[in-house]
């Protein structure tokens, strides 16, 4: 067979791809090829762009698959108290203030400080979905954004969140921003009536949408669901059909061996979202073997900046791997390439997209590492030095799609965003 002629529009020669130098070739939004550095280059159009990959090493595209990016306005603010009371004192009465042009700067906050640590796609669970929307295409990312449920057992407002759903059908209608993937979420089991989680449930499968949701996070809301419900919130769930691999649990934490085994047996995913979970003190110890022993997919999450205080995806590797190896007391749990594989392709795999990997016929969604940054010096191995030595601060480049995002740390509009931000957070928070 008569292989296809190559029309690159993008090559990044002579980087380091599992610490072996390579030529990568991308075209339009793909990986089309992966050529040893001793390869000759094809030769290409005027309108190729080349990426010089000397003293690189690249890396797939890191996938944020937990947060509420707009909650960059919140950071540093309400901090070291529990999980209820930072919602229901601090977050909560202030998130009323909420309108388009916050929420737009916030998450144009939170696109940046991302794609300026290598990740490249994230799945959001906020409001004002058109204005969260438009701030993903202005910045050039990818995301997966929700319809959040949440009625807090009041019928009436069951009621509006239906109504609420019926409009979000429009939007999704809506070829504005191909960016974007319209999904659903519920709150949680103690902020939406078993009414609403069925109904939306309906709404996900009939749309063919991914569902998430917060679940087992805390020890007080596992003890507050057997009270009320007389089963964990995994059963709960379980019981209202709701465990598929469309499901998406934000944190399960607080798992029993019953639990474990649902997950796994719909084969749902599970994020983990470290670094939120010890600050707000809910738990450290994730059950990552168990679960993807049981069949369910892993991915990794921040949180929102409210709970983790920043988006650094890579930070979040670390500490996913050390608190594994620390409360299990053995070293050899979740070495760096899984970690970095849960972070990537755990999230590709949580949301239904062809990327996380770095090979031919993926999307050409990843990043690339300064070799002059300290952490990579000695460069002994360049995946442990992104997993155990980093930060968000070793990314030089970041492609999305096969654009380039930032390069040498540049990031178009970075000061105007900063500055509209300041000014966003100073009309959000008042109480």
């Amino acid at each position: 067979m008569e292989q296809r002629s190559l029309h690159p529009t993008l090559i990044i020669s002579n980087v380091l791809l599992d610490d072996q130098p390579v030529h990568i070739l991308v075209e339009g939004s793909t990986i089309a090829q992966i050529l040893p550095a001793t390869a000759s280059l094809p030769a290409t159009s005027s309108t190729c762009r080349h990426i010089d990959g000397h003293h690189k090493a690249a890396f797939p595209g890191l996938i944020n698959t937990h947060t509420h990016a707009a909650m960059t306005l919140f950071r540093g603010y309400g901090d070291d108290l529990p999980l209820q009371q930072w919602l229901e004192e601090k977050i909560w009465p202030n998130e009323q203030h909420l309108d388009d042009d916050i929420v737009y700067w916030g998450t144009r906050l939170a696109c940046l400080e991302m794609i300026k640590g290598g990740t490249t796609a994230f799945n959001d669970m906020y409001f004002h979905l058109s204005a969260t929307a438009q701030a993903v295409a202005d910045s050039g990312m990818k995301a997966a954004l929700t319809q959040v449920a949440m009625d807090f057992f009041d019928p009436s407002r069951t009621a509006e969140a239906k109504q609420q759903f019926a409009d979000y059908e429009r939007l999704m209608a809506s070829n504005q921003w191909p960016q974007v993937q319209w999904d659903c979420a519920c709150h949680s089991v103690y902020t939406v009536s078993t009414e609403l989680l069925q109904w939306v449930r309906d709404f996900a499968r009939e749309h063919h949408t991914q569902l998430s949701i917060h679940a087992s996070e805390t020890q007080k809301e596992c003890n507050d669901c057997q009270l009320r419900y007389g089963r964990s919130p995994i059963q709960l769930l379980d019981s209202l059909d709701m465990l598929d691999e469309h499901l998406i649990v934000a944190h399960g934490l607080w798992l029993s061996d019953d639990d474990v085994r649902l997950l796994g047996a719909h084969r749902c995913t599970v994020v983990h979202n470290p670094n939120s979970n010890l600050k707000l003190g809910s738990g450290a110890r994730f059950l990552y073997s168990e679960l993807r022993q049981a069949g369910a997919n892993i991915a990794l999450g921040t949180d929102g900046c409210s709970s983790s205080n920043n988006l650094d995806m890579i930070e979040a590797c670390k500490t996913m791997s050390l608190l594994q190896k620390g409360w299990r007391a053995d070293p050899t749990v979740l070495p760096a390439a899984e970690v970095l594989s849960t972070a990537s392709a755990g999230g590709a795999t949580a949301l239904g997209w062809n990327t996380g990997r770095l090979e031919p016929g993926m999307q050409a969604d990843l990043f690339l590492t300064d070799l002059d940054n300290l952490a990579f010096v000695p460069n002994n191995n360049s995946l442990s030095n992104l997993i155990y030595a980093a930060h968000a601060d070793c990314v030089d480049t970041t492609i999305i799609g096969g654009q380039v995002v930032m390069e040498h740390r540049k990031v178009k509009d970075e000061a105007l965003i900063v500055a509209e931000a300041r000014r966003a957070a100073r009309k959000l928070i008042t109480v």
